[in-house]
């Protein structure tokens, strides 16, 4: 009897030990499959005050003006400049001050969530042709997509569902893998083409990206099927062998 006990009490030991190995190596591989999807999503929305940018004459004062983003998703506003800034959001009426940064000094940030959505209007308080327009919706898709040389690509595009004859604005990331931050100086390329005929119906020739965000926008003339594309050819200043991505897009009567 003793002995009968006794081996009954090692192959319960026996079963619980692998099930407790299971549940150990299940939760590894679970956790290592989340990590590196979170890392592979992430992106940091910045917009990013240009240097320069309180003199009227330069080309433009942030890199992006109009900001497509998610209800309950922040914005930070980067300094790039050599001195003080301020940002104000307003209502799309001009009549409600919603949020002010106070001063935001050189290489610093203001941050802010926008929890409704709407169209919000960002300017400076200071120098009145600093603005821009900040979109907040759920009807935006994004595509993520790997680019090697450990850069990531989000692209995200509003309306999510594209239709004939209306604008679709484009907000173009590049992420570091390795920092998770947005890739700096990043030489890109973005066309969409016709999926029949391979026909370009929108080109942005290789263009330089200072802080590793860009936007986009075109009117599609007619419905269909197209594809977009993604390339890189630089980062940091130094050549890379091209590398291309591509990504179905829709548009609808």
């Amino acid at each position: 009897m003793f002995s009968f006990l006794k081996f009954h009490s090692n192959e319960k030991y026996f079963q619980l030990n692998r099930m407790n190995s299971m549940l150990f190596f299940s939760f590894l591989i679970l956790f290592f499959l989340f990590s590196c999807y979170l890392h592979f999503v992430y992106a940091e929305e910045i917009i990013t005050i240009v240097p320069g940018a309180s003199d009227s004459s330069r080309f433009r004062f942030f890199d992006i003006t109009e900001y497509p983003i998610r209800i309950g998703e922040e914005i930070k506003w980067y300094n790039a400049d050599n001195i003080l800034h301020n940002i104000k959001v307003i209502s799309s009426d001009g009549k409600t001050i919603v949020t002010e940064s106070g001063n935001i000094k050189p290489k610093e940030y203001f941050n802010y969530e926008f929890k409704e959505d709407g169209q919000y209007l960002f300017q400076s308080s200071k120098y009145p042709w600093m603005r821009g327009k900040i979109i907040v919706t759920d009807d935006i898709k994004t595509i993520k997509k790997s680019l090697g040389n450990n850069i990531d690509l989000n692209i995200s595009w509003t309306p999510s569902t594209i239709k004939s004859g209306e604008k679709s604005l484009f907000k173009i990331i590049f992420i570091d893998k390795k920092s998770s931050k947005n890739q700096e100086h990043i030489d890109y390329s973005f066309t969409i083409k016709d999926s029949t005929s391979d026909k370009i119906v929108y080109k942005n020739s290789l263009t330089h990206s200072a802080w590793g965000m860009e936007p986009a926008s075109y009117k599609f003339d007619l419905a269909g099927h197209f594809v977009g594309e993604v390339g890189i050819q630089g980062i940091l200043f130094q050549p890379i062998n091209p590398k291309y991505v591509e990504f179905e897009i829709e548009s609808s009567q």
